[in-house]
């Protein structure tokens, strides 16, 4: 065990200090970058837009893909319908139903 000397004390309590004012302008500054921005927006609010944007389009994203579906049934139903007519035309003529 070191035997701790009052100028030995005064050694590791001044870089103890000289640590700290270093941390301190370092979380002075985080704090700026964090909370109040420093002339920009603060980074909560930084991520609070990005993730707005992220999930406007994921939104945009599944709109497409509905209206996607909405238009393959229209065509497929359009197709049927041409179908359907195509058959009760064909039966009309063969069965003699036209006049």
């Amino acid at each position: 065990m070191e035997k701790w000397t009052l100028q030995g004390i005064g050694a590791a309590l001044s870089i103890h200090i000289a640590q700290d004012a270093e941390k301190g302008q370092k979380i002075d500054d985080m704090y700026k970058i964090i909370v109040t921005g420093n002339g920009v927006p603060a980074l909560p609010e930084i991520v609070r837009n990005h993730e707005g944007w992220i999930n406007g389009q994921k939104e945009e994203i599944k709109n497409k893909k509905t209206a996607r579906r909405e238009y393959q049934r229209s065509i497929i139903m359009l197709i049927i319908g041409q179908i359907f007519t195509l058959l009760t035309a064909s039966a009309a003529v063969i069965l003699g139903l036209r006049k």
